[in-house]
């Protein structure tokens, strides 16, 4: 069982499902200021992203995983392998496909690569944001971190099945449906162990498909995790940052109103 013989509070999951964008989340990486593991989990391998993150972090733990689930199966499958008492927290990130087309909410466009960043400064765009972001988690009643702008308040229509079926395994309330978009998150550890409960395993996801279909198991998890937060009495933080796409997404609706 991987994190079973080191006292680390900070567990940190990279799902590399595109290897070119590595040197961008190393870069990122590097405004983490405690001790942390890092766990790489990837669909091909790639023995200049193996040397490059080696060099970042000679512990480093990297595996492999069929191309199942997006991003939630490879979480899920790191989450079942370590301890997670080991671990006060738990920061999830993972590669995003470029945008060629924008996609909007709450009233902000996102284009090309600007999701993934706000999803990831929100959590370590630099090491003060890290910093507030850890003393905010210490906060009794704070659970999850995101960015605010991505914190969506209602839940996939399409994966209603999958989901309501989950909160009656878990017991949870399924009237909560706060998550985060996109699922880059700080989180405490402890609430994970719920889903360490569901005994997911790779069968129990679809292979990935480059469309993103919404409706499977994987997109009815991402609600799940922020659903875990809630169903714990716990809330999901939002972290406000500056973003140029948010400036531009101001200036083009103050122009439709025109």
């Amino acid at each position: 069982m991987f994190g079973e013989k080191n006292n680390n509070k900070l567990l940190v999951h990279l799902h590399l499902y595109y290897h070119n964008q590595l040197d961008y989340f190393i870069s990122k990486l590097k405004n983490i200021t405690c001790e942390y593991d890092l766990y790489v989990t990837y669909v091909t391998e790639n023995k200049d992203s193996n040397n490059k993150l080696y060099r970042l972090k000679k512990d480093v733990h990297l595996l492999l995983l069929e191309n199942k689930g997006y991003d939630l199966y490879p979480f899920i499958e790191i989450i079942n392998q370590v301890n997670l008492d080991n671990y006060t927290y738990i920061l999830k990130l993972h590669t995003k496909n470029y945008r060629k087309a924008y996609w909007t909410y709450n009233g902000i466009s996102y284009i090309h690569y600007q999701w993934r960043d706000a999803l990831v400064n929100a959590l370590i765009g630099s090491k003060r944001i890290f910093q507030n972001n850890l003393k905010k988690l210490s906060e009794e009643h704070i659970g999850m971190i995101g960015n605010k702008d991505l914190i969506y308040h209602r839940g996939h229509i399409k994966n209603e099945g999958h989901r309501l079926q989950i909160c009656q395994k878990l017991g949870y309330n399924p009237d909560y449906d706060e998550f985060i978009a996109g699922t880059m998150f700080l989180c405490k550890s402890y609430l994970m162990k719920d889903i360490q409960s569901l005994h997911l395993e790779a069968k129990d996801f679809d292979f990935s498909t480059s469309t993103g279909a919404v409706g499977t198991l994987a997109h009815a998890i991402e609600s799940i995790l922020g659903h875990t937060v809630q169903n714990h009495g716990q809330k999901i933080y939002g972290r406000r940052i500056f973003s140029l796409c948010k400036v531009i997404s101001y200036f083009r609706r103050t122009k439709e109103k025109k």
